[in-house]
């Protein structure tokens, strides 16, 4: 640690992506160095990857502060995972320096092994000069002593004290802030301009305590619950309200969007939206223009009339509202991509084009407006089957397998892409391991918290079934695990397996038909890509007949030729594109 009167050194560490924090912050520092709280600064620049070898310099080890500017850009960096980071944690645990995270907006950083270390959260909409004033004032705190006076400089002598002026009485009694924070009793027997200081100071007080209060109480949980509804996560917002003190829930902007969360959950947990009309009726009254109110509007256009043009439009209404509303922003694309598939199916291969490219720009925007968007299993699920609708089947595949390993549906998505690559082995085999991953975390899992995910995979151009249930998510991997071994057998030896029966999950009920239709769909979608004479299609083939006992009016899923990629279509400048290509 720094002896008294040494000015501080500083290490600072940053992503590439976030310099405009790094030059507010430094604006700061230049102020903390002229006033000699701080010395020498170094600063460390990451880009994304490793571009840093695990070199500790000398810099570092001479640190008295180690501050790091935490985002997702930075946590997304191989450096969070480097010696650098590790040598300042050792530091830290001896006490031989301070580590000051600072939190810049929502991230990940929670789940990182760096979490121990206390750290400051500022607002991520602050983007003035202002917004690292609080680490100022963090390092002044740090500072053992003020620097001892320069030499040479010239003395004062005290001036002779005033008379004092006659006191005055003064009382007031108990004086309460929020209802639970108490003030006094007070008796003052002082001077008048002591009074006058002493009640300015008094008034500050109490302002900073209510500041405090609000950032602390009501303005963080908000913005944490607020952030969760954004994602879609409604019962993880309604459990941050619940948390909360009780008298915040008088504050409007708190009760409304409690109201909004308290909605989602009962969407969550299975009721259906024609049940809730009456409560969705009530908000759109209360909260016409709330981004969750007018995607609950276009959940139940899409789930009760099947109008897909104006769910599509709820939806983007949503999402320019509020553009970090990642939520909005997917179901928006989802709807585009129904629209495409239905434009294909009809024959229409440039509008499923057009619609296809209004679902690219609107997953771009997403990002764009939200940086936490890009890391969502939705965002990588939803560019992925972006992918397979443009014919990109390799590229769709290799997107599901990222998540394979810790997301039940991009396992399944990826078991059923691998059924038609060009060359499966790996891919089949990878996918069963996921696969069966998946079987496990779901049977580990209670089923009310199983369900509490739809899975959305579609059976036709018109219809997206939602899956909830664990049974029936189990029943599906089930028989993708079955027919997926039978596959890779296949591609090793040409033979066709003998198919297996039923997995003993399914049962015989309704949830068993709807699995085994879309299992069917997705059989018969990969026989129709398969190139002539590949020993799968006759697996395939098989397997609809017995154990599946595929339905006869089922078709498979189209796609657009392979050559077209969603880069090379054109989006019309209503879409906030160009004329030309995106």
């Amino acid at each position: 640690m720094p002896s008294p009167g040494r000015p501080l050194s500083v290490f600072v560490v940053y992503s590439h992506r976030d310099d405009a924090w790094r030059a507010r912050l430094q604006a700061q520092l230049d102020v903390l160095r002229g006033e000699q709280v701080i010395g020498a600064c170094h600063d460390r620049r990451i880009a994304r990857g490793r571009e840093w070898a695990g070199r500790v310099d000398d810099a570092l080890e001479r640190a008295d502060v180690v501050l790091w500017l935490v985002s997702a850009n930075l946590l997304d960096s191989d450096y969070a995972r480097d010696r650098e980071m590790q040598r300042a944690l050792e530091r830290h645990d001896r006490q031989s320096v301070f580590l000051l995270p600072v939190l810049l907006g929502p991230c990940d950083w929670g789940a990182s092994t760096f979490a121990r270390v206390p750290s400051m959260t500022l607002d991520g909409n602050a983007r003035t000069d202002q917004a690292m004033v609080p680490v100022a004032g963090a390092l002044r705190r740090m500072a053992p002593a003020a620097p001892a006076p320069k030499p040479g400089a010239v003395h004062q002598p005290a001036l002779p004290p005033a008379a004092s002026p006659a006191p005055i009485p003064f009382s007031i009694g108990v004086v309460k802030l929020f209802g639970f924070i108490e003030l006094g009793a007070i008796e003052w027997r002082g001077s008048r301009a002591a009074l006058w200081r002493w009640s300015g100071g008094l008034l500050a007080l109490a302002v900073g305590a209510a500041a405090l209060a609000y950032n602390l109480i009501i303005a963080s949980p908000l913005e944490e619950a607020r952030n969760l509804m954004r994602r879609g996560d409604h019962l993880r917002a309604e459990q941050t309200f619940a948390a909360m003190p009780a008298m915040t829930g008088l504050w409007p902007a708190v009760a409304a969007l409690k109201r909004q969360a308290a909605f989602g959950v009962r969407l969550t947990k299975g009721e259906h939206v024609r049940e809730l009309a009456p409560e969705l009726d009530e908000l759109k009254r209360a909260f016409p223009d709330a981004p969750d109110v007018l995607v609950f509007q276009g959940l139940s256009a899409y789930w009760l009339g099947g109008d897909i043009e104006t769910a599509a439009t709820y939806f983007t209404r949503a999402a320019d509202v509020d553009e970090a509303h990642v939520w909005s922003h997917f179901l928006a694309a989802d709807r585009r991509l129904d629209l495409a598939y239905q434009a294909l199916e009809g024959g229409d291969a440039g509008a499923a084009r057009t619609q296809a490219a209004h679902a690219q720009h609107i997953i771009d925007r997403a990002v764009k407006r939200a940086s936490f968007a890009g890391t969502q299993p939705s965002y990588a699920n939803q560019v992925a089957a972006l992918q397979d609708f443009v014919g990109q089947t390799d590229a769709a595949y290799q997107g599901f397998a990222q998540l394979a390993a810790l997301h039940p549906l991009s396992a399944l998505q990826a078991a059923l892409l691998a059924w038609r690559l060009v060359e499966p082995e790996a891919a089949l085999r990878n996918s069963q391991e996921a696969v069966e991953g998946a079987i496990q975390f779901l049977e580990r899992q209670p089923a009310e918290q199983v369900a509490r995910e739809g899975w959305a995979l579609r059976l036709d151009a018109t219809h997206v079934l939602a899956v909830y249930p664990r049974d029936e998510k189990l029943c599906l991997l089930g028989w993708v695990q079955q027919l997926s071994r039978a596959l890779q057998g296949a591609s090793v030896s040409a033979a066709t397996p003998v198919p297996a029966q039923a997995p003993q999950v399914c049962g015989s009920g309704l949830a068993a038909r709807r699995s085994v239709e879309l299992v069917c769909v997705q059989a018969l979608t990969a026989q129709a890509r398969l190139p002539v004479g590949d020993p799968r299609a006759a697996v395939l083939a098989a397997w609809r007949q017995a154990p599946l006992g595929c339905p006869a009016d089922l078709q498979p899923l189209r796609a657009l030729p392979p050559a077209t990629t969603v880069s090379s279509l054109l989006v019309p400048k209503a879409w906030g594109g160009t004329a030309g290509m995106v």
